[in-house]
């Protein structure tokens, strides 16, 4: 029964794919050029290359053959419930350009996350330096069952101003989603 592809977060996270195919694309473009230009020059420039190409392309084929069929999995694996209260369109508010709350689920399109309310155990936020600079931010999600799942945050600086609010929000989902 193909009932869990027919709601906006599947949606999301096929169009999400596609870019990560692209991804593998450019990887193993740059990761030819690194090895091509490994037969007029050996330089440092060579080697960067060739492994940015390798890193690009691991990166969006972890996305693409990993995390879509799990998120495949844990959809085929929802209730008739579950899956209407992700709905057909996404929720009209989106949080920091990352985030989506419906009753049951905080939703992450771009990180492949759909996790229950009620299986959270503990969101902490990483703050990501570079050169001495704020350069981002990552929210851990630490479940219950399962694997911690790490997502980057998009609207980062808003994120930290009003991080204690939607913490508290996730908190009191969590209370509300029992069953």
């Amino acid at each position: 029964m193909d009932d869990y592809k027919n709601n906006w977060f599947y949606k999301m996270c096929i169009k999400r794919s596609a870019l990560d195919f692209v991804l593998i694309f450019v990887g193993l473009i740059l990761a030819a050029c690194g090895i091509l230009l490994f037969t007029s020059i050996i330089s440092i420039y060579n080697i960067m290359l060739l492994l940015l190409g390798i890193g690009i392309t691991v990166k969006g084929a972890s996305s693409v053959f990993v995390k879509l069929p799990t998120i495949k999995n844990q959809l085929k694996e929802l209730t008739f419930d579950e899956i209407n209260d992700l709905g057909t369109a996404p929720p009209d508010k989106m949080y920091y350009d990352t985030f989506y709350c419906t009753d049951k689920f905080l939703c992450a399109p771009n990180a492949y996350a759909l996790i229950r309310h009620r299986n959270i155990e503990n969101v902490t936020a990483s703050v990501v330096t570079q050169g001495g600079r704020q350069a981002g931010m990552f929210v851990t999600v630490e479940r219950i069952v399962g694997a911690p799942v790490k997502i980057n945050v998009k609207g980062w600086g808003s994120f930290q101003k009003e991080a204690d609010e939607f913490l508290v929000m996730l908190a009191l989902k969590k209370a509300e989603d029992k069953y």
